[in-house]
């Protein structure tokens, strides 16, 4: 068995929301990328509604750190400099990414098994 990458049928947002989500994605990469650092980035959010705002954070944050840290061999402390973060967030955020991922695994590894028992 193979881990599946989560698609469209598993998006718990509307199609609204998911433009939202993904416009605020793209303004947190743009302001990175320019410089800013991560609370700067996450502030450009302020039109969207708050829980909205804090979960583009989030999953920016754990994308970000996933790219950087586990796709280019960055150190989680450089990860925190160059988003002007604690050491100690960076960490959480890349500990709450693999506990994640290992209850996706789980539950897809669960529905391979029921599938195949019937």
């Amino acid at each position: 068995m193979s881990f599946r990458q989560p698609g469209e049928a598993d998006n718990p947002l509307s199609s609204e929301e998911d433009r939202r989500h993904q416009e605020g994605m793209a303004s947190m990469r743009a302001a990175v990328a320019g410089g800013k650092t991560f609370a700067e980035a996450a502030a450009a959010l302020s039109g969207l509604a708050v829980g909205m705002q804090a979960l583009i954070a989030d999953d920016f944050l754990k994308i970000f750190i996933a790219e950087e840290h586990f796709g280019q061999g960055r150190t989680l402390g450089e990860v925190a400099l160059a988003l002007a973060l604690s050491y100690e967030k960076v960490a959480a955020a890349r500990e709450a990414m693999l506990e994640e991922v290992g209850r996706e695994m789980a539950r897809q590894y669960r529905q391979e098994i029921d599938r195949q028992a019937h």
